[in-house]
């Protein structure tokens, strides 16, 4: 029976690039629980992050160095897949990859993820320990691997597979997952659908190229009611990139939740534009928590981000949902990027006139803003026009790929934009902080008791008895106090 060892390999020298630790990562929890299928194969887990932490110092570094030569040292494995998750893990993941080849010369090295998918060549250098860098969605892949119907042949083979079906639901084995059983699980973040049909200049996921697909709606309840029944957590993550992008499946979705009265608080992050006060009336019956990707005011940047093909009607959209969730007193966080290319002063100022007419004249709001700096992925749409930008606004990127940087920290360095011309001699968060906390102080007093109340709640219930933070995603993702001063 082969055996497969499936790592998080955390992030090496980005410490303020997100500071909780979560302990149940969707993508392993995902290839954990399709590989359990095959009887044949044995699956273990191990996520670095949780284990260690993320170390930024070079005596860190070293460190967790030592501890992960010592806790593989201590794996049995054939095969050790590595989720290079995102850029900030590759450095970890070069590490990991490159460890487990001394432990076990003989073992098949994998490793997918979004930064794999972008740039795959970042995993074939001199001596590479890869075997395989996988190209998209990895499951298939993966189990084909594990059962040996793809072998190496000597050298590193890059290989892309087609999306996954969901017409076929598989059970996320949570009772089996080690980091499942023995951490305290208050959030459980997991999918309901994959793909997504924009194609957003920030975004990482048009690196997949797939279309929108999800469960059914009677097997996305089978998953909701598989997981409370396996760890009871307070609050579910529907960690989908478009959540309900088909309406007729969303609504009947949420009818469904209503009728089995699933006591449970409800994240998601669907896309504003797509949402109408029919949704917002069926959520409005649960306990959701939204997130809203808002990320401009600028008619200009909305159009240079490609979010919109029609800026001025997907403003206008967004007003009239975003006021009607206040009115259903749903709480919600209105994100906002700041320093894309093409920003100047003057479309920041847009963006904030926007918000303002958005909120200052309600009584009460359920709404909370956060603004986020731009970062440069490699494989988003913005990485592919870094020339374009060059020339057209005089975008200028100082550390194009940060990722390979082990001296500094990389969300500095990966924000280190300067988005036009006009932003080339001055430091446009200086600027924006002085605006934002104009803002922040006009809607501080306006929250509503709902708001507040629903935060207190969920914060006491998850964080008592000082237990382990664990989140399905990083909310995290805010203007830290050192840009300011760069």
């Amino acid at each position: 029976m082969l055996r497969v060892l499936l790592v998080y390999p955390a992030r090496l020298c980005a410490p303020t690039w997100g500071t909780e630790v979560w302990n149940l990562k969707p993508v392993l929890v995902n290839l954990f629980s399709y590989l359990r299928q095959e009887k044949m194969l044995n699956v273990d887990v191990l996520d670095l992050e949780v284990e260690f932490g993320n170390p930024s110092t070079k005596e860190e570094v070293d460190k967790f160095e030592e501890r992960v030569a010592r806790i593989l040292g201590q794996k049995d494995f054939d095969i050790i897949a590595i989720s290079c998750y995102l850029s900030t893990n590759y450095l970890s993941a070069r590490m990991v990859a490159e460890i487990s080849k001394k432990i076990n010369r003989d073992s098949v090295v994998v490793v997918g993820g979004h930064h794999a998918s972008a740039v795959p060549y970042d995993f074939l250098y001199k001596n590479t320990p890869f075997d395989f860098i996988i190209i998209g969605e990895g499951e298939e892949t993966l189990l084909k691997i594990g059962t040996e119907q793809i072998k190496r042949n000597g050298h590193p083979l890059i290989i892309k597979h087609n999306p996954l079906d969901l017409r076929k639901i598989f059970p996320l084995r949570l009772k089996e997952y080690k980091y499942a059983t023995n951490l305290p699980t208050q959030i459980v973040g997991f999918e309901l659908s994959r793909g997504c049909v924009f194609n957003c200049s920030y975004c990482p996921e048009p690196i997949f190229n797939s279309s929108w697909r999800s469960f059914s709606v009677g097997d996305s309840i089978k998953r909701i009611e598989e997981v409370i029944e396996s760890v009871n957590p307070i609050k579910i993550g529907f960690m989908d990139a478009i959540f309900g992008f088909d309406r007729s499946w969303l609504r009947n979705l949420l009818k469904e939740i209503i009728k089995r009265k699933i006591d449970k608080v409800f994240w998601a992050l669907p896309r504003i534009e797509l949402l109408e006060k029919q949704d917002i009336d069926l959520i409005a019956k649960l306990n959701f928590y939204l997130d809203i990707s808002l990320e401009s005011g600028s008619e200009k940047i909305l159009g240079i981000m490609g979010r919109t093909k029609n800026p001025k009607q997907y403003l206008k959209k967004c007003k009239i949902i975003i006021d009607y969730i206040n009115d259903k007193k749903i709480p919600n966080n209105l994100f906002v990027i700041l320093n894309h290319p093409g920003e100047n002063l003057g479309t920041f100022c847009e963006t904030l006139m926007y918000l303002e007419s958005l909120l200052k004249d309600r009584k009460d709001v359920s709404t909370k803003i956060i603004f986020q700096p731009f970062y440069i992925l490699p494989g988003t749409p913005a990485y592919g026009k870094l020339e374009y930008f060059e020339k057209r606004y005089g975008t200028f990127v100082k550390h194009k790929e940060w990722w390979r940087d082990n001296r500094c920290d990389q969300f500095l360095l990966a924000t280190d934009i300067a988005a036009s011309d006009e932003l080339k001699d001055k430091n446009p968060f200086l600027f924006w902080k002085r605006k934002f906390d104009e803002l922040e102080d006009l809607l501080s007093n306006k929250l509503s008791k709902e708001r507040t109340g629903f935060d207190f709640a969920l914060e006491k219930m998850i964080y008592k008895d000082n237990r382990r933070k664990s989140f399905p995603f990083n909310l995290s993702m805010y203007i830290p106090e050192f840009l300011f001063t760069r």
